[in-house]
């Protein structure tokens, strides 16, 4: 297999589990590193730039014999064992949670302050 063959499959096969394991939406290595933002660490982040830029560079026939290939693998490795990590079920629990506790909080605040208004009033 050759190195531009093996740099896109790469970069799709780090792409698809980005949008397995962080829930963004289909498209480009590119895109998805684009979307996820600070859900990455910036270590990992890096390396998902220095994948699409191998991958990129792979695509021109010029460039392609500027490609560092074991650099490229290694930035992949790297990604891949990050989203390896990461647990898609907890990720949406702990969403869950937030936006539960934050409802909550709202509507405690709302009630405290119609009892401060009752009061000040004299309803209560």
């Amino acid at each position: 297999m050759n190195d531009t063959s093996e740099l896109a499959r790469l970069e799709a096969d780090i792409a698809t589990l980005m949008q397995e394991k962080l829930g963004i939406g289909t498209g480009s290595l590119a895109r998805t590193l684009r979307k996820a933002g600070r859900r990455l660490p910036k270590r990992v982040r890096v390396a998902g730039r220095d994948v699409v830029q191998g991958a990129d560079m792979a695509r021109h026939p010029k460039l392609a014999r500027q490609v560092d290939v074991a650099r490229v693998r290694k930035a992949a490795r790297e990604v891949r064992l990050h989203l390896n990590t990461v647990d898609a079920a907890d990720r949406r629990k702990g969403a869950i949670l937030s936006l539960l506790s934050s409802i909550a909080f709202n509507l405690l605040a709302v009630a405290a302050l119609w009892l401060a208004v009752a009061r000040w009033q004299g309803w209560i």
